[in-house]
């Protein structure tokens, strides 16, 4: 697949399925001992480094931790990281997708009304209603977006905004990221001519700590979000970190868009 793609379609960016990679890391690693452990920790430097450089220093300890460095399913993973991992694919543009989910979600939909047994006058049959079926459950959920309101977790003002404006749907996204904010610790670092640089820790779990640097920007009113470790080891005054899953900005007086 891989070469038909770079002969066929030679600007498309082609990617793993991150998801399948994961899943078979219990039949990849259960020969070794905590392999729960060593699944969660996989995730976890896979999942939650916010730099190539970061990535790099965290699957190396990943390795040497659990003493699979000669293991030769990870090694193959990491030579072709540039492929499957978020830090490497992010600078494109993918419309949310991470894998392959939404398409075997549509396979999973029509899976319900076709099978590979179904003549074509059943599969034209069969299309329309599923069709039907689609639509009739995008009016339901539209009606519930306009007659039900899901109530703030917070009493941020930029979380009402996104329930005026967002569907229910997306609105419960936004919210999963501002209950997140109760795992975090906050400390001011420094603050300058209205640039101010704070440390926040994040709880992952009972025993993983992440440390980030968030800067802020009064006058452009940005707020951006970056590795500690990677911030710390750049050499480069021009190092640029990964954004947080939503950047915000205050909005002014009178504005009512959005503060993204």
């Amino acid at each position: 697949m891989k070469r038909a793609l770079e002969a066929c379609m030679p600007t498309t960016v082609h990617r793993w399925c991150i998801w399948h990679i994961m899943k078979k890391i219990p039949s990849k690693l259960n020969g070794y001992k905590a392999h729960a452990d060593v699944e969660q920790q996989m995730s976890h430097v896979v999942w939650n480094s916010h730099s190539k450089d970061s990535f790099d220093r965290n699957w190396n300890d990943f390795l040497v931790n659990f003493g699979l460095a000669d293991n030769k399913w990870l090694s193959d993973l990491y030579e072709d990281r540039h492929i499957w991992v978020p830090i490497y694919l992010d600078h494109h543009f993918w419309a949310g997708m991470r894998s392959t989910q939404r398409s075997e979600s549509m396979h999973s939909f029509f899976n319900k009304y076709i099978t590979r047994n179904s003549s074509l006058i059943q599969f034209v049959k069969q299309y329309d209603n599923c069709l039907g079926s689609r639509e009739q459950a995008e009016r339901e959920s539209d009606a519930a977006d306009f007659h039900t309101v899901i109530p703030c977790a917070t009493k941020s003002p930029i979380e009402t905004q996104f329930q005026d404006a967002y569907t229910q749907a997306k609105f419960r996204e936004v919210q999963a990221q501002f209950r997140g904010k109760a795992n975090c610790i906050t400390r001011l670092k420094n603050s300058a001519l209205g640039y101010s640089v704070y440390e926040v820790g994040e709880q992952v779990s009972s025993s993983i700590l992440d440390k980030f640097a968030v800067t802020y920007d009064s006058v452009a009113a940005e707020i951006n979000l970056f590795d500690a470790a990677s911030a710390a080891h750049s050499s480069s005054s021009q190092y640029q970190g990964q954004v947080i899953n939503y950047q915000f900005r205050v909005p002014a007086a009178g504005d009512n868009s959005l503060g993204v």
